[in-house]
């Protein structure tokens, strides 16, 4: 929607200066204003960014704060927890049976305790349950959201109330 809104901004200010071009200067205004129009577009979407940064004063981060690292990591973390729900809404969405999917996420939770994986940090977010314990602060640097909450979710959608 939003994109939809970007078009339509930037070919009012097409128009309208256009418009303006022939009131000013007939054919040749409208072609220097279409030129002009142009120019606030593309200067308009491709510098956006700068624009919005230099408007509200922002500086760039230290390149060694500690802060930095942990707000991005938490970042990334809180994505790759809320994707995981889709996933599982979706694969429900496929298979027609949460409940059938809720109950092989607690059959592979229960046989990852049981077996115990000696997994690495940085391949956590290629498994299906979390391989890592998620105790206390852990927990907030998860790649997967807790099981029991993914299953609870589940659930829900078998009773038809979707979140």
């Amino acid at each position: 929607m939003n994109n939809m809104k970007t078009v339509f901004l930037l070919v009012l200010l097409t128009v309208t200066l256009v418009i303006v071009g022939e009131l000013v200067g007939g054919i040749q205004g409208m072609m220097f204003f279409f030129i002009l129009a142009l120019m606030f577009n593309v200067g308009s979407y491709w510098f956006s960014d700068k624009i919005v940064l230099r408007m509200y004063r922002a500086r760039p981060a230290p390149d060694n704060s500690r802060l930095t690292e942990t707000v991005r990591r938490v970042s990334q973390m809180a994505i790759s927890r809320s994707r995981e729900f889709a996933a599982d809404q979706i694969g429900a969405g496929y298979v027609h049976n949460p409940d059938g999917l809720a109950s092989a996420l607690q059959k592979l939770h229960i046989s990852s305790q049981k077996i115990g994986l000696d997994a690495n940090p940085a391949t956590a977010h290629m498994f299906i349950v979390n391989p890592l314990s998620a105790r206390r602060m852990t927990k907030l640097f998860s790649t997967h959201p807790p099981l029991e909450e993914r299953i609870a979710r589940l659930k829900t959608m078998t009773r038809g109330v979707v979140n």
